[in-house]
């Protein structure tokens, strides 16, 4: 089980928001991380999650959790340069080669 989860999303998609809460409650203990400047940050984060800047995020996360497309997910893996973390990529669009799950599955694939 991973102590600090990484997020990065398309904020344009309610859902990414919607499974954002969901793993806040499938893993209460867990801190939650996202980006605190450029196109994925999120103007106002929810109660429970940080923002912090690239270097923390890279340098904290044992997990990223990717709620977007492909170029959400290539995204991510930049922002991982210096270390090796899973990132588990959930597809909100239509194609998703990268972003392997759908977001149906969100909740069997999220590690608790």
């Amino acid at each position: 089980m991973p102590k600090v989860v990484g997020f990065v999303l398309k904020r344009s998609m309610p859902e990414a928001l919607e499974a954002l809460a969901l793993a806040q409650t499938l893993s209460p203990e867990c801190r939650f991380l996202i980006e605190k400047e450029g196109h994925h940050a999120l103007p106002n984060p929810p109660q429970g999650i940080e923002a912090v800047g690239h270097d923390t995020f890279a340098a904290e996360v044992d997990l990223v959790v990717v709620l977007g497309g492909d170029g959400t997910l290539i995204h991510g893996a930049s922002l991982l340069q210096e270390r090796i973390v899973p990132i588990l990529g959930v597809n909100l669009g239509t194609v998703g080669f990268l972003a392997e799950f759908p977001l149906d599955d969100f909740k069997d694939t999220y590690p608790k």
